[in-house]
């Protein structure tokens, strides 16, 4: 069954703390939650306060919404009102659009340049070891219920998109969640080597 493309304005807010929202848009609604829970389950969201927050009050904590449908053409038009309307804590951003516009000041440009130290890398090195780190590009197996190989895949990105399954689905079946022992009818298995 083919998913249609909603595209609009959504916002990210918190139960626990309601005066906390993100605001964003995009062309797909749907696939661009999916890339937020997923980004955030794996700790590596760009977003630092949404990550924080997430980490301390989990995923039952946001309500993802739709605050308006419109044209792909007015969505960064839509997107800035929206920021401006309600300076939400989460974005980090103030100008509507990727990360167009955001100036790092000039001290965190020095920052920025300095090389690490030692002692941070190590540091950095404890926090993340025995993290799983997502890969990508790593091949996956594509199997039917019944455990009969269909097709070997260069990514889950790539069948994702070819398949019209959500990608985020296809990861969390690759992990083995006990909430996606299938995605999209299919069992996925990464490729041993």
């Amino acid at each position: 069954m083919k998913r249609y493309n909603i595209s609009g304005i959504y916002q990210i807010g918190s139960y626990c703390k309601p005066n906390r929202l993100y605001i964003g848009s995009s062309v797909d609604l749907q696939r661009r939650w999916n890339v937020h829970i997923c980004e955030l389950r794996n700790n590596t969201h760009g977003n630092i306060k949404l990550q924080r927050h997430y980490n301390k009050y989990g995923v039952g904590d946001l309500q993802f919404s739709i605050i308006l449908e419109c044209k792909i053409e007015d969505l960064i038009r839509y997107e800035q009102y929206y920021l401006d309307t309600y300076c939400p804590y989460f974005n980090i951003c103030k100008i509507a659009g990727i990360t167009l516009g955001y100036k790092h000041s000039e001290e965190t440009k020095i920052r920025m340049r300095k090389p690490k130290s030692k002692e941070h890398k190590e540091k950095l090195s404890v926090i993340n070891r025995g993290k799983p780190r997502p890969n990508y590009r790593k091949a996956i197996l594509q199997y039917d219920k019944n455990m009969n190989l269909i097709k070997e895949w260069e990514s889950g990105k790539n069948a994702a998109l070819i398949l019209e399954i959500q990608a985020s689905d296809i990861c969390s079946c690759l992990k083995g969640k006990p909430s996606h022992k299938t995605a999209g009818g299919f069992i996925w298995k990464y490729k041993i080597l």
